[in-house]
């Protein structure tokens, strides 16, 4: 989603160009495109952390009880 906002504002003459008008001030989608990089970011790092918790949930080690050892 990143790289495609990135490529959307190369084909208008830059990377990460502003494509989109800008608005009022205090309005949410005033700022152009840094709303949806910031939301790209954060799906990006959602996805990580989740993959992270997935595989520490697969990957974990048995607990040994220590009243068989004895």
């Amino acid at each position: 989603m990143f790289w495609g906002i990135a490529l959307l504002g190369l084909t208008a003459g830059a990377y990460l160009l502003n494509t989109l008008p800008k608005g009022q001030p205090f309005d949410l989608f005033s700022s152009g495109i840094i709303i949806l990089c910031n939301i790209a970011i954060f799906l990006k790092v959602g996805a990580g952390l989740f993959s992270i918790f997935i595989a520490m949930a697969i990957l974990r080690i048995p607990e040994v009880d220590n009243k068989e050892n004895r």
